[in-house]
């Protein structure tokens, strides 16, 4: 791995709060966490301010999200069914200990299988701004060390809270840029 894990998320940290657009955030985020085993790095705003704006920010299979978006998954994934109901995070395993998985949910989980996500984890923080987000990391097999569970559960809180405060700029521009020079006066 080159650098240490707690070496990288100084570094992350770091960079974090340089980044300029949600992208450049997203890019970094799976840069430091793609040789732990992560294929698609995402946060969705689920709650508050941030989910009137349909909010996601990351790097995932845009093939994987429309077909999931599509196939109205949120409503029978084991995995996010288990978070809204016990308030769990971390890896899919643990989320899906002693849960009782309906059909719908083995469709879920055997077609994100198809699309190489075999292992995950996923967890919900809130932002400062009191959004909540998901955020999920799928690959096909994670790093399970305390020191990779330690960097997804840091540098995820860091990853949406930035990338929250970008959409939020994003938004407060393009509402902006319909005023007139008066208007923004004012």
């Amino acid at each position: 791995m080159g650098r240490s894990i707690q070496d990288r998320m100084m570094g992350f940290l770091i960079a974090a709060e340089e980044c300029s657009s949600s992208q450049e955030l997203s890019r970094r985020f799976h840069g430091l966490v793609a040789d732990l085993g992560v294929g698609s790095s995402s946060a969705v705003a689920l709650v508050g301010a941030d989910s009137q704006f349909d909010v996601s920010f990351g790097e995932i299979s845009q093939k994987w999200a429309i077909h999931y978006m599509r196939e109205n998954f949120s409503r029978h994934d084991p995995v996010f069914k288990n978070i809204k109901l016990r308030g769990t995070s971390g890896y899919w395993d643990e989320h899906l200990k002693d849960a009782r998985i309906l059909r719908q949910g083995e469709r879920v989980m055997s077609e994100a299988r198809d699309f190489g996500f075999t292992d995950g984890y996923t967890r919900l923080i809130r932002a400062e701004n009191g959004s909540v987000f998901l955020l999920c990391l799928h690959g096909d097999k994670l790093d399970r060390s305390p020191e990779a569970r330690a960097l997804f559960r840091t540098a995820g809180t860091v990853f949406v809270e930035e990338g929250s405060k970008l959409m939020s700029a994003v938004r407060r521009r393009s509402m902006l840029a319909g005023l007139t020079p008066r208007q923004m006066e004012i």
